[in-house]
């Protein structure tokens, strides 16, 4: 049965993603994410043995590890908030607000790990993903497939990147993975497609600017008008950070009826399926960072927090428990 709703939508504005296709890339990202995370890269042991080589930063002081410590709670708060969201009879309900905190989750899990390495604590999305590829991407501190990255945003550059992480991989967004290699795939496609749209947004930015009109030119088919565009676009990236704050605005704004209204694919069952991949993507996230921050701090800091977090927290998360399931 076709939706008078969802066609309406569509017809007044056009730029809107087709609603089958935009709700399937969605939920097979997280499909995607979540073959590797169940993948033994993060069992706790490997995550201990990835992070074996690292050591407290000596000019972090008490100040910075109090915050690296209070972004960690943060981030297990939302993970125990998707906990109890999944005991809801409806899923679909629910689903919108599951997503808005996932991201959070990732978001206070990063800022966790970013403090407790450089003692830096941003304040804004933007900068949080700047600081996540400076900072820990390109120091091979994050696991597969949290560490993909397109360097540049000039579209010949972002494209030629993609095709060479996928060496003639065919699997893309349309395509519900069912193993490691189509998931790669899939986390590749969907970064081609962030890259996209970071891109044209930048794109109609510059194009705005006293700069480009400067040029007397209308668009970047002009050599001089490439040369600004590439000049800018290649200072930008995109990263994981990036791609989870499209996901949020995508299920909080542009696409959000989509997960909730589509009676011709969305079910209860297929939001209760997604609501699981969410939920263990987020559990291998927050124990990466758990682990990352645990071995940047001082012991005797940490010992602090943890005693603490044992005797005084109230949200019900066992730390301890918490790492014993994913000692599979």
């Amino acid at each position: 049965m076709s939706s008078w709703l969802i066609n309406e939508i569509v017809r007044i504005d056009g730029d809107r993603p087709n609603h089958h296709f935009a709700t399937l890339g969605t939920i097979n990202w997280i499909k995607a994410l979540r073959i590797y995370c169940e993948n033994q890269r993060f069992n706790y042991s490997n995550i201990k043995e990835f992070y074996d080589d690292i050591r407290p930063n000596k000019s972090i002081g008490k100040e910075q590890e109090i915050a690296s410590f209070e972004h960690l709670v943060f981030g297990i708060h939302y993970l125990s908030a998707m906990k109890e969201l999944s005991k809801a009879d409806c899923k679909t309900v629910i689903i919108r607000s599951a997503i808005v905190t996932w991201y959070y989750n990732i978001y206070y899990c990063t800022k966790a790990m970013l403090v407790a390495s450089t003692g830096n604590d941003a304040e804004t999305h933007s900068k949080i993903a700047k600081m996540y590829h400076t900072d820990l991407v390109n120091k091979g501190k994050i696991i597969e497939p949290f560490h993909w990255t397109v360097e540049s945003l000039v579209p010949n550059d972002y494209k030629a990147e993609i095709e060479a992480l996928k060496n003639g991989n065919p699997y893309d967004t349309n395509d519900t993975p069912k193993n490691e290699y189509e998931a790669q795939g899939v986390l590749l496609s969907y970064l081609k497609g962030t890259a996209k749209r970071e891109s044209e947004i930048s794109q109609e930015n510059i194009k705005k600017s006293q700069e480009f009109k400067n040029l007397n030119v209308k668009d970047f088919r002009k050599k001089v008008g490439r040369e600004l565009r590439d000049s800018q676009l290649k200072k930008k990236k995109v990263n994981f950070l990036n791609q989870s704050f499209r996901f949020r605005g995508k299920a909080n704004y542009r696409d959000g009826i989509y997960l909730t209204y589509d009676n011709n694919y969305i079910s209860d069952d297929v939001m209760s399926i997604f609501l699981d991949d969410l939920t263990a993507v987020a559990e291998a996230f927050t124990l990466m960072s758990y682990e990352f921050v645990r071995k940047s701090v001082r012991s005797k800091s940490w010992e602090n927090f943890r005693k603490d977090y044992d005797e005084n927290n109230k949200i019900k998360f066992d730390i301890n428990e918490f790492i014993q399931s994913r000692k599979y």
